[in-house]
């Protein structure tokens, strides 16, 4: 029927010599009156005169929504996305054509073309309303993508030892290799992430997901000199994860509750390293108005591959939060034991943490600190005590389709009851955080 009306109205245009301008005029007319099917019908023949007039395109698009034919609607957007020039035209374009694919079920693509929307946004209240729409389009799709970029300078990407000499036996003093000691140069992490929804009730949600992270180096070129023969490729960590997630509205003082299975395994450099399987327990609790305290307990087991070894763990955390309106306080408490047939694999580890959000300090930058200390003692008698402070700055007004640049600072030392795992790093990470 559409490629009949098309030609019909081809003909009828030739053969009454309508002018392109009159019939765009007449179409846009007949939109505003509420007859899409007619409208449609006038701008299908000026894109058969011209496949780029822009005005046909939006037309046939808006008429195409007001048809319920959302899989037009989407391609006229993508047509005329293609030609609009002002970022006012790209905005509706976008806006528009992630409306058709919402509707036509088509929820991960929608959330692209959001995101394009808020770039071209005019003002700050077009952004919000771009925003709340994503959540929502969020909210309905079934299938939910995590994607993660991080690139750092780092004064010791080896996680080598800030001595240069170590005791052995207290008495012999040794030289340590260049590739056991700190070693400059940056490190890159990339993640993606999928999760699909199995199952939402009122007052529970079941997730399944899959993960796959990189984490790798560089070396600097003072490093390489120092260091010929270390190879960074053979420490470069490639995780892939299997998650299953259920999640509930429990009644009584808990607001929030789950549990979660993952399955992992790590390869280094190419090679088997581990494989390991881990249960957790989380539930929320609002304790006021403006705190709330966050439970997790957990157990698993790791085998590392190349040793033959078998780890296993269990670590209980809480976490209590406070928001002051002018800014958020979290302070963490964490215990966890490792117990293995190796003793250098078996510690107990105790973590305290504190963290503040400062929010938005300038219209342009946001800031939170954090500062942590841990304790670990292993079974061979060493003992490490690490203390990290760190520092991230998020660029509010730099943001980049929906996501916001971020710029984080991390000083962590290390000092050892053994000489050889004393460490000092100094990095500074760059990475980017959806905004919705």
């Amino acid at each position: 029927m559409t490629a009949l009306a098309l030609a019909g109205a081809a003909r009828a245009q030739d053969r009454l010599d309508i002018a392109p301008d009159t019939l765009r005029g007449a179409a846009v007319t007949v939109l505003n009156a509420g007859n899409p099917v007619r409208a449609r019908t006038m701008a299908e023949a000026l894109l058969h005169r011209d496949a780029e007039d822009r005005t046909a395109l939006s037309v046939a698009m808006q008429a195409a929504l007001g048809m319920e034919d959302n899989a037009a609607a989407a391609e006229f957007g993508r047509r005329l996305w293609n030609r609009a020039d002002a970022p006012e035209d790209r905005f509706q374009v976008a806006r528009l054509t992630a409306l058709a694919l919402a509707r036509d079920d088509r929820f991960t693509a929608a959330q692209l073309w959001l995101r394009r929307a808020a770039q071209s946004a005019p003002d700050e209240a077009a952004r919000a309303e771009i925003a709340t729409n994503y959540r929502t389009v969020r909210q309905a799709n079934p299938v939910h993508w995590d994607f993660g970029l991080s690139l750092a300078p780092s004064s010791n990407v080896n996680g080598g030892s800030s001595a240069d000499t170590i005791l052995l036996f207290g008495v012999i003093e040794l030289e340590l290799s260049e590739d056991a000691k700190a070693l400059s140069g940056w490190d890159y992490m990339a993640d993606a992430k999928v999760t699909w929804r199995l199952s939402r009730a009122d007052r529970s949600l079941t997730l399944l997901g899959f993960g796959l992270a990189v984490d790798g180096y560089w070396l600097s070129d003072d490093s390489r000199a120092r260091a010929p023969d270390f190879d960074a490729e053979d420490w470069r960590l490639i995780d892939a994860d299997l998650t299953l997630d259920h999640r509930w509205v429990p009644t009584g003082t808990a607001r929030l509750a789950g549990i979660q299975a993952e399955l992992s395994a790590t390869t280094l450099g190419g090679d088997g390293y581990a494989n390991s399987l881990t249960l957790a327990h989380w539930r929320d609790f609002r304790l006021g108005e403006n705190d709330s305290l966050h439970l997790q307990a957990a157990l698993g087991r790791t085998e590392y591959v190349q040793s033959d070894t078998l780890a296993d763990r269990a670590a209980i955390n809480l976490q209590w939060t406070h928001d002051w309106h002018a800014g958020v306080t979290a302070l963490s408490l964490g215990h966890g034991e490792i117990w293995s047939d190796r003793d250098d694999f078996s510690y107990v580890s105790n973590v305290i943490a504190i963290d503040h959000d400062f929010g938005a300090l300038t219209e342009a930058v946001s800031v939170s600190v954090n500062l942590s200390q841990e304790h670990r003692d292993y079974d061979t008698g060493r003992t490490d005590r690490t203390i990290a402070l760190g520092s991230m700055l998020s660029f509010d007004t730099a943001e980049v389709y929906g996501f916001i640049p971020q710029l984080s600072v991390t000083a962590r030392q290390t000092e050892s009851s053994f000489d050889r795992y004393d460490s000092t790093t100094l990095s500074t990470r760059f990475s980017f955080t959806s905004a919705f």
